[in-house]
Formats: C-alpha cells, sequence, structure tokens
C-alpha cells in the first residue's frame, strides 16, 4: 500500500527570531504525535561549501563579493545530495522541517543592493529545487531580535541591514503557502500555533506532487 507523502515546511526570518528554536520544537512535536520527521539546516556547515560560508559569516570572517556568496548558499542548497535527500524523506511519508531555504539567499543578497543582482537574477539560481508546501515567516521587529542572546556575532546581524532583509523577506511573500507568523509571542503558544497549521497540513497533503520552487 502507498502512503501519502511529507509535508516539506520551511521557516524562515531575520536572525535571532527564533527559526532554529522552532523546528526543534516542531520536530519534537510531530515525533511524538507519531508524524516522523527531520529536521534540516542551510546552510549545512558541515559541507565543503559550508565550510566556505561558516568562515564567511564569522564576523572577522574574510571576504568574498556579493555574487560569488550568493552562489555559494545556492550551491549548498542546490548538491543533488541534499535535494535527493529531502526527497527520499519526502517520498517515504516524512515530514522535513528545514531552517532557512531559498527565500533567505534571495533577501539577503537584496539586502545589500548591489549592482546586477536583482530579484530575478537570485532567484534563478535555486529555480528547480524542492518548493516548500508551507513557509512560516518569523516576523519580529529588528529592534526586538536585536536584544536576543549572542546577537552580533554573525556578519549580517546588524539592525540597519536586517531591517532592509526584512523588508526584502515580505516582498517575497506567497499568499498561497506562507504564514506570517508573530515571534514576538511566547515561544510556547508560537509553537502551538505552528503545531496545529503544520499537523492540518499533514492530515490534508494526500497525494499532490512535490513540485519545482520558481519554475
Amino acid at each position: 500500500m502507498t502512503h501519502a507523502r511529507g509535508v516539506l515546511v520551511v521557516f524562515e526570518g531575520v536572525d535571532r527570531s527564533g527559526k532554529s528554536t522552532q523546528v526543534a520544537q516542531l520536530v519534537s512535536r510531530l515525533n511524538a504525535l507519531g508524524h516522523r520527521s527531520s529536521a534540516y539546516r542551510f546552510p549545512d556547515r558541515q559541507t565543503e561549501t559550508g565550510k566556505l560560508i561558516d568562515a564567511y559569516l564569522s564576523a572577522s570572517g574574510g571576504g568574498l563579493d556579493d555574487r560569488t556568496i550568493h552562489l555559494l548558499f545556492a550551491a549548498n542548497r542546490f548538491v543533488a545530495e541534499a535535494m535527493r535527500s529531502l526527497r527520499n524523506s519526502l517520498m517515504q511519508g516524512e515530514t522535513v522541517v528545514v531552517d532557512r531555504y531559498a527565500f533567505s539567499g534571495v533577501a539577503y543578497t537584496l539586502a545589500k543592493g548591489a549592482q546586477g543582482l536583482d530579484k530575478d537574477w537570485c532567484k534563478s539560481v535555486d529555480a528547480g529545487i524542492l518548493k516548500p508546501d508551507i513557509v512560516f515567516f518569523l516576523d519580529i521587529p529588528t529592534q526586538d531580535a536585536s536584544q536576543r542572546g549572542d546577537y552580533g556575532l554573525e556578519r549580517y546581524e546588524k539592525l540597519e541591514f536586517q531591517e532592509k532583509v526584512r523588508t526584502c523577506f515580505l516582498d517575497l511573500v506567497d499568499k498561497s503557502n506562507w504564514k506570517i507568523m508573530d515571534a514576538r509571542q511566547t515561544k510556547e503558544a508560537l509553537s502551538d500555533e505552528i503545531l496545529g497549521i503544520t499537523t492540518t497540513m499533514i492530515q490534508e497533503n494526500g497525494d499532490k506532487p512535490l513540485l519545482p520552487l520558481w519554475q
């Protein structure tokens, strides 16, 4: 007997919006309810591209031009092993929860305002990866996010830049599969809301096909 494929869930948001916490919470609670689930995180800093990205992101990291770093982030997501693993998990009925995806790549590059790197180009290098079934955008005023622990340790964690990133994220919102969540509420209240939406989607997912992003 065939079973329904799993749901691809993506979390996006500015730095320190609580994505990693909510990813861990959702996976733990889904598994406790009997819904097999697993977490992925991009960039994967253990890969060769990930090690270059990790060095770049450290506050004292070396310089790479904006086009190169955008392509490195995209390559980190697009590598055959990553997409094959995601697809296999989903086709086995597992819900896959991802901390950052292609939308982060577009938002952060656009926020830099680099000449020649417009939205169409930024999206084109990720076109064809798996399209999420749902994107939870954890929305929080950047001033509030800056008060959270360890803010400022990485290159992009600067208040003015993060405000530009938030604006770019909001410009990417697709009303068909994005949910804008108030990340100022308590972790528990936010987790409850996210769990409810996700379990409903799992029940309704049926045999919907996996689709490519931005194609």
